[in-house]
């Protein structure tokens, strides 16, 4: 076995050359390891997809989640993109450490394969390797007992907070063991500290996530521990961990260093000793130790009698609170985000987190404000899912904005979508029974009309007719859902809606197709988007987005996968019934539009769009980036002459779609891409963008048609 050098200037210099402003600095780093790495033409180089991490031995409550960070699961993919390095050469396949022995090795079998090894020798080197680790592991426990066995009752160590490859790594963390040695400190990595989970600490699906916020109860415990957190620039999961992390320390200072290719030694030291000089009046006199707060709690279904208050993502939203307001509860959608959301939003965030979730807290803060808002009889609902994007913590941050603000006694609906939402949504009483089947016939319902309006819009006979079939068809949607009547009719009305509002003497396929694709919610949201389809709809093109339902099935589709890895057939049985189902209604819904789409108004399945997103990305890899590239080859495939790729700022899943656009067009004959990102501040370049992707698309017309 090769090493890449350690990290140092050159490194750096390396990988930031290879990688987008975005990424964050280990990923950075890593560019720069595979680069030297390649200047040394070896026969393999070694970069499995850490989907997720062994559990760990802390005790406690379990979380049944340890993914990796979503660049880290998807490091091989867009870093071999970017370095034109491709398997066999790039060992990078999927491996799973968090499902067993016999998951493990099912992994590394395939992972192997390039290196011609039995199955025999893989097993006996795992087995080994599992024991070398473990091994480790107790012998750091052992080095901790003792370290803390030492310290006398008015001693102070400092414990560094950090991943592996940000606390261990000299040249990522900016020598920091070293200034702490030069300062006269013990530094005392947690790693080195007996752990045990707790329930907050479960309820991250990161595995990092529960070793640090295990970390901060067992700090919090110890007057004569503070904290400090190495994190860097552009780090997805730390935007929401230190939230949580600062508040299970229940008020003990602790320091932050984000560190990115631009940080500097002499910069770490003065924070290193403006910290010390905060904690000197602890060293004569050190606090009680402190009790953590209690779990940050979410309900899982709403209940009846609360009025529950959903925000306007998108119309879909529209139609989900008549079908709530049907099954007997009181459901209202807020109002479209404006500025104020936006103000409200970031008072309440760091500025680091996703835009989605500044938009969703700054809608909920302004409908608590409002005269007749009542905390004890109000839900705020926030679904969730197992990450291991960021979506998935949206609630519990919810949670803890409401406590910060003394809105406590507000609740906080997260449906989880990782299976039990289904159970959860039909057992909530009244007329309950069979809500998530109404709700889903209300989404898919709603992407039918949209589907219909943004193929109507380019065709309009006059200005304005398509808006208005579009807003007296969803009209007619929501009363019919909050009556319970029958959906197929309100489709019927809605195509001759949409048909009488066609110009009849427009030629077919006079303006060029673009493709949309990217994160949800800024997707669907045209406040969010700055009305992107809007304005590429002005600019020429007429846009194809994917339903909102593909999520939902896509759903379906990993609980079917992870049923599979784990031998769970009932899982897998109940998946598969599911989404016969939710296809099945969907066809019902889709029968009185025959003959108004060029392809029909079925979507392709999701599982063909996964089989294209392979190409760049394997499916282990959850999440919409797959779904983006999935969906982009589709329209490619029947006729789009350009794909935008859109984001919120930092978006993880974005920016791995974002990193393999080359590897994309390259197979897609160089379609026209346009990545954009949104953080609630307009950029004054992106109608210039847009005009000069417009161009480029036109010009990729002109060479397919001639």
């Amino acid at each position: 076995p090769v090493w890449s050098k350690p990290t140092d200037k050159d490194i750096i210099r390396q990988g930031c050359e290879k990688t987008g402003g975005e990424f964050c600095f280990p990923i950075k780093a890593a560019h720069g390891h595979l680069a030297d790495l390649l200047e040394r033409r070896l026969d393999y180089i070694f970069l499995p997809s850490a989907v997720n991490l062994p559990p760990g031995d802390e005790g406690g409550e379990k979380s049944p989640d340890t993914a990796s960070c979503p660049y880290v699961q998807a490091l091989p993919y867009f870093a071999g993109a970017a370095l034109n390095l491709a398997p066999p050469r790039l060992v990078g396949g999927p491996v799973f450490f968090g499902e067993g022995d016999a998951t493990l090795f099912r992994s590394l079998v395939g992972l192997a394969k390039p290196l011609g090894l039995g199955q025999a020798e893989i097993k006996t080197a795992m087995f080994q390797a599992l024991l070398a680790q473990d091994l480790f592991s107790r012998r750091l426990l052992e080095k901790g007992r003792e370290v803390l066995d030492s310290l006398g009752p008015e001693e102070l160590a400092l414990v560094v907070v950090a991943r592996p490859y940000n606390g261990f790594d000299p040249g990522l963390n900016l020598r920091l063991n070293r200034k702490l040695a030069e300062l006269g400190l013990l530094g005392l990595p947690m790693d080195f500290l007996p752990l045990k989970a707790g329930a907050e600490a479960a309820a991250h699906y990161w595995r990092y996530g529960q070793k640090i916020t295990a970390a901060a109860d067992f700090i919090a415990r110890d007057p004569r521990l503070a904290a400090v957190y190495i994190s860097n620039f552009g780090c997805g999961p730390d935007s929401f961990i230190l939230h949580f992390f600062k508040h299970r320390l229940g008020g003990r200072p602790f320091l932050e260093i984000e560190i990115d290719e631009h940080s500097s030694d002499v910069g770490a030291v003065t924070r290193l000793e403006a910290f010390l000089d905060s904690l000197a009046a602890r060293r004569g006199r050190p606090p009680a130790p402190a009790s953590p707060p209690a779990p940050l709690a979410v309900t899982r279904a709403p209940r009846l009698g609360q009025a529950i208050y959903i925000p306007h993502m998108c119309d879909h939203v529209l139609a989900v609170a008549a079908a709530f307001r049907h099954a007997g509860h009181m459901a209202e959608v807020l109002p479209p985000s404006d500025r104020e959301t936006v103000e409200l939003g970031r008072s309440q965030t760091s500025g680091k987190e996703c835009y989605p979730l500044i938009l969703t807290v700054g809608d909920f803060l302004k409908a608590a404000r409002r005269p007749d808002f009542s905390p004890g009889r109000s839900a705020f609902f926030m679904p969730a899912t197992y990450g291991p994007c960021r979506f998935g913590q949206y609630g519990r941050y919810l949670r803890l904005v409401l406590e910060r603000l003394g809105l406590g006694r507000v609740d906080v609906v997260s449906i989880d979508q990782t299976g039990g939402m289904y159970r959860d949504l039909d057992a909530g009483g009244g007329q309950g029974e069979g809500l998530s089947r109404r709700l889903w016939r209300a989404l898919a319902a709603t992407d039918l009309l949209q589907k219909a309006w943004r193929r109507t819009r380019p065709r309009e006979n006059q200005m304005g007719a398509a808006d208005a079939a579009y807003h007296a068809a969803l009209a007619d949607l929501v009363k019919t859902l909050e009556d319970g009547r029958e959906l197929e009719p309100v489709m019927a009305r809605a195509r001759e809606r949409f048909e009488s509002a066609w110009d009849r003497d427009l030629p077919a396929g006079a303006k060029p197709r673009v493709g949309l694709v990217g994160e949800i919610y800024v997707r669907h949201n045209p406040f969010a988007n700055e009305n992107l389809i809007r304005r590429l709809e002005d600019l020429g093109a007429e846009v194809e987005a994917p339903p909102f339902t593909e999520w939902v099935f896509y759903l379906n589709f990993v609980r079917a996968m992870r049923a599979r890895r784990a031998g769970d057939w009932k899982k897998r049985l109940a998946a598969w019934a599911v989404g016969w189902t939710q296809k099945r209604d969907l066809k019902k819904l889709a029968a009185p539009w025959q003959g108004f789409f060029p392809r029909g108004a079925l979507e392709p399945p999701v599982d063909e769009l996964i089989v294209q997103a392979e190409k760049f990305v394997h499916r282990s890899f959850q999440g919409e980036a797959v779904l983006s590239l999935g969906k982009g080859v589709e329209f490619f495939n029947h006729g789009a002459a350009g794909l935008v790729n859109i984001m919120p700022f930092t978006c993880m899943p974005g920016q791995v779609t974002g990193g393999l656009t080359m590897s994309f067009r390259a197979a897609c004959q160089g379609l026209p891409c346009l990545n954009l990102s949104f953080d609630g501040q307009s950029q004054t370049n992106t109608q210039t963008r847009l005009e000069a992707f417009m161009s480029q698309v036109r010009a990729f017309r002109a060479r397919a048609e001639g």
